[in-house]
């Protein structure tokens, strides 16, 4: 074809002349593409156009991509994809702008190219068509190439450059090395030749077919011919294609209606052998996908389903209708109903199964989608439906039922993976099973977090009003006592955070089953969840047997039970074991018991227990030695409450083992779960840190600054300081509290080598925050303590103490101030003992010893001392040093060397000895100056006449 162009604008020419041009054929690939689209019938008539068409035409790549189009395999085809450099890629899968196009023919090809081309298109034509090249290598460059590689050629010394007519260049330079299936239009023919008489024979919509009269003698052949045919008819086979492919279509609908109508006959008799025999002859025709999903709608699990799920709120409104003490003593409503109906999906799944496998083939995977359907139609109604009945009536109710229901699926999940005789692969049910459960998953973690942080809040609200509520005075207990209470207390608390979850809870019950029933006038309590009964039939049973048969109640946490359970020594060992007795042999009725308050009454009957008691070690201290553990609760509650802490902990344990059932998610979701994790240990460490722990340093600080001993003091110790050093031990408690259940439960979700941790990170700011406030008040103490003993000496210090009237009578023994300095300072340092750590403690003996020896210093300079009073001074001097010796700390000794020599300034009779006593330096070690010497030695009563001496 020519056009015409005028461009004498352009190049100065004339108006008449005339350019004639040719334009450029199209590039072999878009020639080829615009092939697939005709008829086969039209392709003689395209190839007897030119020889270049006729290449074309001839060539494998167009029989291919008419054989891919109707989904028939050919020979060749996996080798092709395995040796071609794009994967197997098509022919035509590159852009047609990139591909080189065909030179322009015409005057610009000269006449001995012309004639070259006419002398080799016949050779290349017959190389083209006896396979030995593809249409991809017939360029000069690539039939070159072709012909080398031939071992029939490579032998011919000459060796003759082929081309296409017209085709100087490569055009398939974009696909070098890519060949031609060998045989696909020998394949097509084959294909061609056996179905177009049963193709053509559609083009009647109104005279039964060809297909029914040959094969209707067997739906199974019938099938397989239509579904052969409908494969057939994907390729551009006729010009009327439409038509006909309309008509074989209507066909192949009523053959499926029907086939549908017979399986389904067969399935409502339970025909398994008829549903498996049309189940196949759906499958060959067209997949059978309408033949499964009639299989899974029909299943009676998902219109027959009677499980509800508000029969599991019934149980909780029975429990919750009950007068508070008689729910005490009943079971905390379970999820019964759940588990029902998933041991009815259960069943039904392994059912199903059974049959599934007899009727469908493996590779159709009708398991899988019966699951899917079960999971996404069935189960996640129910659980929709319950999970919002239980966050509408309590937010507890609906914490529990989230994990619980995880639970079920995740045995539901292990019964598809393990199912005989067919299975889902794992992968693809923990997939299935993520994938129905993130919705609910995500909603979950931010109420549990939420719940936490204000279920600590209230507690702490709840424990603070208590306390302000309070007007009696707590008792105090012998400090031998509070080691002998924390160290039991302690071993209690672990062996009862490292036992599993429902063991834990109702051993803690079951130990304090005794003290409960005691108890006249029961507090107010926080009831449990878990729920399990014990079956025995011997008369005592152990605490270690409890912990492994299933325990007669469920009871939170309490100082009472975790002391009960601490008893290690021999002569509590017995009466401890019997703490969990069996009032007869049949099995016992699950029921739950609740946990005492934080302050419980004081007039509740004391016990006198063993088990109930915390009792002196062996070694020093007297049996009879007792503390109840009221009187613990008494005075360890007075800033802070271990009671609240254990509640707090157990709270916190609680969130941990739910949110421990989605511990095995991986990906996102599993991300998600552990920093739930992480973040509901955080909530507990600031809650109980700035909300209940610093709140108290504060206010024990502020009780310390406030403190003046001459308005206060009444003759014991001093309030303010016993507070805070109780404050220290309990603090001391907690923390080590914090670090079993630490190490016990969290270091099972994280690594505490994780400095980087999150969770880690909150631990050491919590521990952190108490030593700065330990550090603080210790200071303080300080303080307050020199100051009571300032007070001390100056109000029961008397002038006639060192300064006795003639002829009086002395006892060589400390005063009665002194006595009673000591004494206050002994009562507070000892209850430090154990209470932090030993650094601290030195650090705090040190400053105290100090400043008790400057204190000590000013207080004699203010007393006139006789020479007689000298010898009282002398035991005084010495009884405050047994008490330094006494601290353990070197570093304070010889200042309290240095002020028992003091005492000798004022016995010795001769000026002359006084005076070499004062200058010298080496008998006070350096301590003390002349001048500070001779400042004491005027407080000799006799000082005037020895002066002027």
């Amino acid at each position: 074809m020519d056009l015409l162009f005028d461009v004498d604008d352009y190049d100065g020419r004339d108006s008449t002349d005339i350019i004639t041009t040719s334009v450029p054929v199209l590039p072999p690939n878009l020639l080829l593409k615009c092939l697939q689209y005709l008829p086969v019938s039209s392709l003689p008539a395209v190839a007897q156009a030119c020889r270049r068409l006729k290449v074309i035409v001839y060539s494998d790549e167009l029989w291919e991509s008419k054989l891919q189009a109707m989904g028939f395999g050919f020979r060749g085809c996996k080798k092709k994809a395995e040796n071609s450099n794009d994967g197997g890629a098509s022919l035509l899968d590159g852009p047609i702008d990139s591909l080189p196009r065909f030179p322009v023919h015409g005057s610009n090809i000269s006449e001995m190219t012309r004639k070259r081309i006419s002398a080799n298109t016949s050779e290349a034509i017959e190389a083209v068509s006896s396979g030995r090249i593809s249409l991809s290598n017939l360029s000069e460059e690539g039939y070159r190439s072709s012909v080398e590689d031939d071992p029939a050629t490579s032998s011919t010394s000459t060796k003759p450059r082929f081309q296409i007519p017209g085709l100087p260049g490569d055009p398939y330079s974009m696909i070098q090395g890519r060949k031609a299936s060998q045989g696909a239009r020998e394949q097509f023919r084959v294909i061609y030749n056996e179905l177009w008489p049963y193709y053509v024979d559609f083009r009647q919509a109104n005279k039964d077919s060809k297909v029914i009269q040959e094969f209707g003698g067997s739906v199974l052949d019938t099938a397989r011919i239509l579904a052969r045919l409908l494969a057939f008819s994907k390729a551009p086979l006729a010009a009327d294609s439409d038509q006909i492919n309309e008509n074989l279509q209507g066909t192949c609908e009523y053959f499926e209606n029907r086939c549908l109508h017979l399986f389904e006959v067969a399935y409502d008799s339970r025909d398994i052998s008829e549903m498996a025999k049309f189940a196949g002859v759906l499958l060959d025709l067209n997949g059978a996908q309408a033949c499964i999903q009639i299989f899974i709608q029909k299943n009676g699990i998902f219109f027959d389903n009677n499980y509800e799920a508000a029969e599991n709120l019934k149980q909780y409104e029975m429990w919750l209708s009950q007068p508070v003490v008689v729910r005490e003593n009943m079971a905390y409503p379970e999820f019964t109903p759940m588990r029902l109906f998933m041991e009815f999906t259960e069943m039904e799944l392994q059912k199903q199964g059974i049959i599934i496998s007899d009727v469908f083939p493996e590779e159709a995977d009708v398991l899988y989608n019966f699951t899917e359907r079960v999971f996404e139609d069935v189960i996640s109604e129910y659980c929709s439906q319950l999970f919002e009945l239980c966050s509408m009536r309590d937010k507890l109710l609906y914490l529990k039922s989230v994990p619980t229901a995880y639970r079920y699926l995740e045995h539901l999940e292990t019964t598809v993976i393990n199912m005989e005789p067919i299975n889902v692969p794992r992968y693809r049910v923990e997939k299935l099973l993520a994938r129905v459960f993130a919705p609910w998953l995500e909603r979950y973690l931010k109420q549990e977090l939420d719940w936490v942080q204000k279920s600590c809040k209230d507690h702490i609200d709840k424990y603070e009003r208590q306390r302000d509520n309070r007007n009696s005075e707590p008792k105090r207990m012998n400090p031998r006592n509070r080691e002998v209470f924390k160290r039991n207390f302690l071993k209690g608390f672990r062996n009862v955070i490292t036992l599993p979850y429902k063991i834990s809870s109702s051993i803690v019950a079951g130990v304090t089953a005794v003290s409960t029933s005691a108890s006249s006038s029961p507090a107010p309590s926080i009831t449990a969840p878990t729920v399990t009964a014990v079956p025995t039939s011997t008369s005592t049973t152990s605490v270690s047997e409890a912990a492994t048969t299933t325990p007669t109640k469920n009871k939170r946490f309490s100082i009472r039970s975790i002391t009960s359970l601490s008893g290690s020594s021999s002569s509590s060992s017995t009466t401890a074991a019997t703490t969990v007795t069996a009032t007869s042999s049949a099995p016992v009725t699950p029921t739950t018991t609740s946990a005492p308050a934080f302050v419980p009454d004081r007039k509740s009957t004391s016990l006198a227990s063993d088990a109930d008691s915390v009792r002196s070690a062996p070694g020093g201290v007297e049996q009879q030695q007792v503390v109840t553990v009221q009187e613990v609760q008494e005075e360890m509650n007075s800033l802070l409450s271990v009671e609240l802490a254990l509640h707090l902990i157990h709270l916190d344990k609680d969130a941990l083992q739910r949110l421990a059932a989605f511990a095995g998610l991986g990906g996102v979701l599993g991300g998600r779960v552990q920093k739930t994790i992480e973040l509901v240990f955080i909530a507990l460490l600031r809650s109980m840190g700035q909300q209940h722990i610093k709140p108290g340093f504060t206010t024990a600080i502020q009780q310390l600054g406030r403190y003046k001993p001459s308005t206060t003091h009444n003759g014991g110790g001093v309030t303010p300081l016993m507070d805070f050093f109780e404050l220290v031990h309990v603090a001391d408690l907690i923390l080590q509290m914090v670090q079993v259940f630490y190490a016990e439960e969290m270091c099972k979700h994280i690594d505490k080598m994780d400095f980087l941790n999150e969770a880690n990170k909150e631990k050491k700011t919590f521990e952190r925050m108490i030593d700065d406030g330990v550090a603080a008040g210790l200071d303080k103490s300080i303080e307050v303590m020199i100051d009571q003993v300032a007070y001390i000496l100056a109000t029961m210090q008397l002038p006639t103490d060192f300064n006795p009237e003639e002829g009086t009578d002395i006892e060589l023994q400390p005063t009665h101030a002194c006595r009673e300095a000591v004494t206050c300072l002994t009562t507070h340092t000892k209850m430090l003992i154990g209470c932090t750590d030993k650094h601290t403690l030195d650090v705090f003996f040190q400053e105290l010893g100090l400043r008790l020896f400057n204190c000590l210093t000013k207080h004699l300079r203010a007393n006139i001392v006789s020479s007689q009073g000298g010898f009282v001074l002398i035991c005084d001097l010495n009884h405050y040093y047994n008490f330094i010796v006494g601290l353990k700390q070197p570093t304070l000794n010889p200042n309290f060397l240095a002020l028992k020599e003091l005492g000798n300034l004022f016995i010795i009779q001769s000026p002359s000895d006084l005076k070499q006593l004062i200058h010298d330096m080496e008998r006070f070690g350096g301590i003390l100056r002349i001048e500070d010497v001779f400042e004491f030695a005027e407080m000799r009563s006799d000082w005037k006449s020895i002066q002027r001496i």
